[in-house]
C-alpha cells in the first residue's frame, strides 16, 4: 500500500497533482490521445470561447463581473452591465486570456508544472489575485467548467476521425478537466476557512488583511478515527477549525457534537488555562490548527489585549455548554 503524505496533499501543487494524475489515470497514453487530435482540435478552441462568453453575458450574475477590471486589461472600467458586450474591451481581454490557457492546456507536457496553471486559474477568480471585488461563487465556476466539458465533448466527437481516437481523447479530457476543478475548488475551500474566521468572536476586531496573515498560521493537522484531539486538563494553547470528519466534545449532560465548519479552542488562544473536555474523533478528521504562540505574534499588543477582553466577557455571558466548547 503506497503511503499519502496528507499534509503534503494541502500545501505542495506539484505533489497534489501528481495524486491526482495517478488515482484517475492520466497518463501517456492519455497525452498520446491528445495529441493526436490536436491540428484538428486548436481551431475550435476560438468558437468553444466565444459560445462560453456569450452564456456568460446571458446572465446579470455572472456579466457583474467583467464590470471589474483585472490586471492588464488595458481599457477603461465599465461602469454598468448595459455597457457590456462581446466587442467590449474588459470581455475582449477575458476570451483572450482563456483562448491562451486552453491553448497551453492543449499544448502542455503535463508534468508537474502543469499544477501552477491549473492554481493559477483557481486564484485568478478568488480577491487572491488582486482586486477584492471579484470573488466569482463556486457555483459558477462549477457551471463553467461543466459547459467547457460539453462544448469539447461536442468538439471531440465532430472530429474527423476514428471513432477510438475520439473515445480515447474524450476520456483523457474528462480526467484533465477533473484535475483543474480540483485545482479550482481548493481555492474555495480556502475562502470558506476565512469566513468562518470572521465568525469567530474573537476575530471580530480583525481586519481583512489582518485575518489573511492569522489564515496562514493555519496548520493542517489528520486524527484518524475514535483518537482524542485534546484531553481534558491538557495545557489550552491552539484551537481547531474542523474541515472533514466529526468529532465528540465530552461534556455532561451528553457529548456535543461537531463537524465541519465548526470549530473549537478559541478561548484558550487568549487565555490559555487548561482543556475542560476531552474531545475525540468520529471517523477521520481533518482539522486546521492555530497556535497560541503565532497568533500573539501575529498582534500587537494592544490588539492581543482587546482579544483578552473579548474573550473574558465571552467567559462570563455565554451559556456554560458553551463556554466549555470554546474552552477546549
Amino acid at each position: 500500500m503506497e503511503k499519502l503524505d496528507e499534509v503534503r496533499l494541502e500545501v505542495d501543487l506539484a505533489y497534489r497533482y501528481e495524486f491526482l494524475k495517478n488515482f484517475v489515470g492520466f497518463g501517456d497514453e492519455d497525452v498520446a490521445a491528445i495529441r493526436k487530435v490536436l491540428a484538428e482540435l486548436v481551431p475550435q478552441v476560438s468558437e468553444i470561447v466565444k459560445e462560453q462568453y456569450r452564456k456568460l453575458l446571458a446572465y446579470d450574475a455572472t456579466a457583474r463581473y467583467f464590470v471589474e477590471g483585472q490586471h492588464g486589461d488595458g481599457g477603461p472600467l465599465s461602469m454598468s452591465l448595459a455597457d457590456l458586450t462581446a466587442e467590449h474591451g474588459q470581455v475582449k481581454f477575458r476570451m483572450d486570456h482563456m483562448q491562451r490557457y486552453l491553448m497551453q492546456l492543449l499544448g502542455h507536457s503535463f508534468d508537474g508544472k502543469i499544477a501552477l496553471l491549473f492554481d493559477a486559474v483557481g486564484k485568478i477568480h478568488t480577491p487572491k489575485a488582486g482586486n477584492p471585488r471579484i470573488n466569482v461563487p463556486l457555483v459558477q465556476m462549477n457551471a463553467f467548467m461543466g459547459m467547457l466539458v460539453d462544448l469539447l465533448t461536442g468538439r471531440l466527437l465532430a472530429l474527423n476521425t476514428d471513432y477510438e481516437s475520439k473515445i480515447n481523447c474524450l476520456r483523457a479530457f474528462q480526467k484533465l478537466l477533473w484535475l483543474q476543478n480540483d485545482f479550482i475548488t481548493r481555492h474555495y475551500a480556502a475562502g470558506d476557512i476565512r469566513s468562518l474566521m470572521r465568525m469567530v468572536p474573537l476575530f471580530a476586531m480583525l481586519t481583512n488583511e489582518r485575518i489573511e496573515e492569522v489564515a496562514r498560521l493555519l496548520r493542517p493537522r489528520l486524527v484518524q478515527p475514535a483518537k482524542y484531539v485534546v484531553r481534558r486538563g491538557d495545557p489550552g494553547d491552539s484551537m481547531f477549525f474542523i474541515t472533514s470528519g466529526f468529532v465528540d466534545v465530552k461534556v455532561e449532560p451528553e457529548p456535543i457534537g461537531l463537524g465541519p465548519g465548526d470549530y473549537f479552542g478559541e478561548i484558550a488562544l487568549a487565555l490559555g488555562g487548561g482543556r475542560t473536555a476531552d474531545v475525540v474523533t468520529v471517523d477521520y478528521c481533518q482539522f486546521l490548527e492555530l497556535h497560541r504562540d503565532d497568533f500573539h505574534r501575529c498582534l500587537e499588543p494592544d490588539l492581543i489585549e482587546e482579544v483578552r477582553r473579548v474573550a473574558e466577557a465571552r467567559l462570563q455571558s455565554e451559556p456554560l455548554s458553551q463556554v466549555r466548547i470554546d474552552l477546549q
